[in-house]
């Protein structure tokens, strides 16, 4: 009995990570909110450095990242190129950071 309860929550976690859920919004004054729970996930590059991030077509317009409590980490290549980022808040649930996450930012 207890073996199955054990093996009830790993799944209940394991679905949990797999489905974490991050949303992000770019405000007119080039602010980015993160926000959600779990991790956030990796991105990839292609040869003209662009990667697949949601707002890596509006990377330029980025001036402040804001993550929220609840992420848990920045996913590889996140903010490549974002080069106009002067300030990021990053708050104590992150936990790692992945590779070339601010790679290229001036």
């Amino acid at each position: 009995m207890k073996k199955n309860i054990f093996l009830l929550f790993l799944a209940l976690c394991s679905f949990s990570a797999i489905h974490a859920q991050i949303t992000s919004t770019l405000s007119d004054d080039g602010t980015l909110t993160i926000s959600g729970t779990g991790n956030m996930p990796d991105f990839s590059i292609n040869v003209n450095n662009r990667t697949t991030a949601p707002w890596d077509s509006q990377r330029d317009k980025i001036k402040t990242v804001v993550i929220k409590d609840g992420v848990t980490s920045i996913g590889k290549y996140a903010f490549f190129w974002c080069s106009g980022l002067t300030s990021i808040t990053i708050p104590n649930s992150v936990t790692s950071i992945g590779e070339h996450a601010f790679a290229n930012c001036i």
